[in-house]
């Protein structure tokens, strides 16, 4: 959650010790966590996702979730073994951004013989720095450039993940991609993540001329910069593009702004907190206009029933956020985050 009961007891002005009113504030602070998410269309918690996106025909893949979080590091591993020991990060990359579900793997960084030393759908199962465990054995020993949170698969067969096999085939009809080799998050800020969200295709490995054979004819690949044959002595070539075969790409990832709060009473913010002020206040004030609104008699606090609809908090928070004059500025303020579908 975006908020606490800590939280919206200070913004509401109610002593911190007085512990009567804490069912009815988790009750309200859920309902306005959840409006919160529903005005924006968006999730805003750190969190793991698997995605199938639907837009291709162009060099740039804009993911569902934002700010898109990968974490590279350096790491040792060893053949038949999960561990991979001596991380370290550079620039605003470091172990503390690690949690546990990550997937993990090579980066094009690496020498050749070694980007398939972890297997495909590899993940963090349990970590002590300098050393983390994995879901699987590394296949190759050795200290790689790694990458956590972020993991790219092509299988033009692959069917939103209900293909045979579906991306782990191989490379007869499918292959994972290889950060920073076959493509790039748009890095746009000073943390190392990516506000847009956006996957970059690059053209520089195999996969520019190889899979690219395997693409079903008719479906407007365009070129694959060098490699492609739509380029001429008049025309420039055609840069890499992202498939439009539905269903043939898959991306796991880590997005988000931060570690939310467990639900209340109990759950707090991590006192470290990076998900954005400007929205767990957002959520304080649209509890706070609930809670003030109840006492007037304008919300109900409780679930109401009239010939089969059932009207309840969540109800009230929804339509609060959407037309309450009060939350103007609350609605001006979440503008900045509301996803505009395309």
């Amino acid at each position: 959650m975006l908020s606490d009961i800590l939280q919206l007891k200070a913004f509401i002005g109610i002593p911190l010790n007085d512990l009567t009113q804490d069912a009815k504030l988790g009750q309200l602070l859920q309902a306005a966590d959840a409006a919160v998410k529903n005005y924006c269309h968006r999730d805003f918690e750190t969190a793991l996702y698997t995605e199938y996106p639907f837009k291709g025909g162009t060099p740039d893949l804009p993911l569902l979730q934002r700010p898109l979080r990968p974490v590279l590091l350096a790491g040792t591993l060893t053949s038949g073994s999960p561990v991979v020991a001596n991380l370290t990060g550079s620039g605003p990359y470091s172990t503390a951004q690690l949690f546990l579900g990550q997937t993990v793997a090579v980066t094009g960084a690496a020498a050749a013989n070694l980007r398939t030393a972890l297997p495909p759908f590899t993940t963090l199962t349990a970590l002590t720095a300098p050393s983390a465990t994995l879901s699987q054995n590394a296949t190759q020993s050795g200290t790689v450039p790694l990458i956590f949170g972020l993991d790219v698969y092509i299988d033009f067969a692959g069917n939103y993940g209900f293909g045979l096999n579906a991306f782990q085939n191989g490379p007869g009809n499918s292959s994972r991609l290889y950060a920073g080799l076959d493509y790039a998050p748009e890095v746009d800020a000073t943390d190392g993540s990516s506000k847009a969200g956006l996957l970059i295709l690059l053209g520089q490995s195999g996969y520019g001329g190889g899979l690219w054979s395997l693409a079903p004819l008719g479906w407007g690949f365009g070129g694959m910069g060098g490699y492609g044959p739509y380029g001429g002595p008049l025309t420039q070539c055609m840069p890499p593009v992202w498939p439009t075969f539905p269903g043939s790409v898959r991306v796991d990832y880590t997005a988000g702004y931060g570690v939310g709060a467990a639900a209340p009473p109990n759950g707090r913010l991590p006192a470290s907190t990076t998900i954005p002020a400007d929205l767990t206040g957002a959520v304080n004030a649209v509890a706070s206009w609930m809670w003030n609104a109840a006492d007037a008699g304008l919300v109900q606090t409780n679930s109401e029933s009239y010939q089969g609809y059932t009207r309840g908090l969540a109800d009230a928070a929804r339509d609060g956020l959407q037309k309450a004059t009060a939350l103007g500025d609350t609605r001006s303020i979440l503008s900045h985050y509301v996803e505009v579908p395309i």
